[in-house]
Order: C-alpha cells, then sequence, then structure tokens
C-alpha cells in the first residue's frame, strides 16, 4: 500500500513539475512571439524611415540636376555668343 501511495505522489509530482515546464514553455513562447513582433514593426518603420530619405534625396537630386543643366545652359550660351562675336570680329 505504501509503495502506491509513493508512486501516486511521484506521478503527481511529476505531473506538476510537466504543468510548470509546459507554463514555462508557453510564457518563453509568448515572450518569443512578442519581441518578433516589436522587432518586425521596429524593422518595418525602419524600411519606411530608410524609403522615406531615398525619396527625399531622389528628389533633392533632381533639383540639383536641373540647377546644373541650367548653368551648363547658360554657360554654354555665353561661350557661344562669345565665339560669334569673335567670328563677327575676325570678318
Amino acid at each position: 500500500m505504501e509503495d502506491g501511495q509513493e508512486e501516486m505522489r511521484s506521478t503527481i509530482r511529476q505531473a506538476g513539475t510537466t504543468d510548470a515546464i509546459l507554463s514555462r514553455e508557453n510564457r518563453v513562447s509568448s515572450e518569443r512571439n512578442a519581441i518578433w513582433a516589436r522587432e518586425n514593426g521596429r524593422s518595418s518603420k525602419i524600411n519606411d524611415l530608410i524609403r522615406t530619405g531615398k525619396e527625399e534625396m531622389r528628389a533633392h537630386v533632381e533639383i540639383q540636376v536641373e540647377g546644373l543643366k541650367n548653368r551648363v545652359d547658360g554657360c554654354t550660351g555665353k561661350m557661344e555668343g562669345e565665339v560669334q562675336g569673335f567670328r563677327m570680329e575676325r570678318l
């Protein structure tokens, strides 16, 4: 009889330990999922910031390129005018 009671107590202790282990595994799994979701959200925010930065940089570069084109066109026109004037002087 004593052996049967001890075996039952051992089974109950193991069951309690198993429940504790499963409970801990569930907590760890939940925490891992929460961390993953948080990191995924951060990655998404970072990607949005990078995308926005790229768009702003692209717009800035386009404006700078347009300004350079205008400057080059102006200088080219001025040089062409000077060349025409030089040719007129030689004739």
